[in-house]
């Protein structure tokens, strides 16, 4: 839905500076290719992508930048029961509720309807050539056929009613059919009908229907004249056949709604080159479009990663507290992306010993650094933890023991060993002491290297037994 409603935003824009400063140009034939152009543009500008342009945070670990590219939501998949979302978090994380899936078979129901009334019309259209007397002309069929009220041309072929045409009349009428046909209007005209269904529900996609319709009259219109038919002949024959519009509207038809334009636009002085500098216009605003899509794209996974880090899907390791402010204050070098997906997790395990007696510790603490996962050991020592494959370090610490960080071994096997600090737990037993005449002495030395009642007494100035 995201890409529809920007794609429609696209199409709006680019066709309103168009109506505002080229449709009254006689740049006719450039401004075919430019209405062509805004249809295929609108689509491809919402996929379009600038380099270097995205959320890219430098997380840190053990004091080196660690990139990390950040893709979109379809990278955290997590079954719903076991990682429960709030409405905000869902909204976040590109899940859609009930009424949005509503509007979607809304669209694609009213879609579905006009695909069908447009496959009605191609085979009306296609029944009718088949039906009436063809005479294959240089470069065209003419078609006659008494069931149609108007001239029009469909591809290659021209269907005219020849009881409705004056003689006089018909040569102007058929020299404007052989351009639409020769051209292959008919393309510009199904390509402007698809968007039409596409876009049904922007008026602007209508109006741009409009727009290319009354520059193809007018460029044919203009090739007419070019081709030697005298204006006020070809004047007359356009009032002569305002008559009620055919029943095709895929068909470019001789009797045309814009008629009164049509006139005007004959009768209008041919635009300066100074004119052509409005189409830079256009270009800023495809510009423009390019960058608010990819901003919005890259705001939009910034949220997605702060949701995702709440949610404990992805580490916080390091990355800023407010992403937002912290996305573009410069250009960032383009890195590897490390996708963190499920396989994204390794599993670490060992046994934590104490360092004199090697016997096993439990109660102790291991957390990953920089990170959210942790655990404890267990009576024997021992250890399991799932750490993002991004997390090098593992912390380890006890009471009475020194804080150890440790870094994870590429056999993910580990034996730890924890020295006890003995002198923060003496200088606490000296701190309780009842005070006497004695002076304390220092501990300065390493905790495996002194026997802890001698050392007790002599702090206490007793003499061993």
């Amino acid at each position: 839905m995201m890409y529809l409603l920007q794609a429609s935003l696209c199409l709006s824009g680019l066709t309103l500076v168009y109506a505002l400063l080229l449709r009254n140009t006689t740049f006719h034939r450039l401004n075919r290719w430019v209405l062509l152009t805004i249809l295929f543009a609108s689509l491809a500008i919402p996929f379009l992508k600038i380099p270097g342009f995205g959320p890219v945070v430098q997380p840190i670990l053990n004091g080196t930048p660690e990139p990390v590219q950040l893709i979109t939501y379809q990278i955290f998949r997590q079954e719903p029961s076991e990682y429960p979302l709030s409405p905000d978090q869902a909204e976040g994380n590109g899940t859609i509720g009930n009424g949005t899936i509503w509007l979607i078979y809304g669209y694609w129901l009213v879609v579905t309807g006009l695909l069908i009334r447009l496959a009605g019309q191609l085979f009306s259209l296609g029944q009718l050539i088949r039906r009436g007397a063809k005479q294959h002309q240089e470069g065209y069929t003419l078609v006659s056929s008494t069931k149609v009220s108007t001239p029009f041309s469909f591809f290659r072929y021209i269907v005219v009613n020849p009881e409705d045409c004056e003689k006089g009349a018909l040569a102007p009428i058929l020299s404007h059919e052989k351009i639409h046909a020769r051209q292959l209007h008919t393309i510009d005209r199904l390509l402007s009908e698809i968007n039409c269904i596409f876009f049904w529900f922007n008026p602007l996609a209508w109006y741009h229907r409009y727009l290319l319709k009354g520059n193809l009259e007018y460029l044919t219109d203009r090739q007419v004249l070019r081709d030697g038919v005298p204006e006020r002949e070809y004047q007359f024959s356009l009032l002569q056949t305002a008559l009620p519009a055919t029943r095709f509207s895929l068909a470019n038809n001789f009797n045309h709604s814009l008629l009164k334009n049509r006139i005007r636009m004959i009768n209008r002085e041919a635009s300066g080159w100074v004119a052509k500098g409005r189409y830079a216009f256009l270009i800023i605003t495809a510009a423009g479009f390019l960058f608010v899509f990819n901003s919005t794209q890259a705001r939009q996974t910034v949220r997605q990663l702060e949701a995702a880090v709440e949610r404990d899907l992805i580490p916080a390791t390091g990355a800023p507290s407010t992403l937002v402010e912290k996305l573009f204050p410069a250009p960032i070098a383009p890195v590897a992306s490390t996708t963190p997906t499920a396989q994204s997790f390794i599993t670490v395990k060992g046994i934590v010993k104490d360092s004199d007696s090697e016997e096993p510790l439990a109660g102790v603490k291991v957390q990953a650094k920089l990170a959210r996962p942790k655990t404890v050991t267990d009576e024997k020592g021992r250890f399991t933890l799932q750490v993002p494959v991004t997390v090098k370090t593992l912390i380890f610490s006890a009471r009475d023991y020194r804080s150890t960080e440790i870094t994870i071994p590429n056999r993910i096997e580990m034996i730890v060993l924890l020295r006890s600090d003995f002198a923060r737990k003496l200088e606490a037993i000296l701190e309780k002491a009842p005070k006497g005449d004695f002076q304390p002495i220092p501990v300065r030395f390493a905790p495996s290297q002194f026997n802890y009642s001698n050392q007790l007494r002599r702090n206490l100035q007793l003499s061993p037994e």
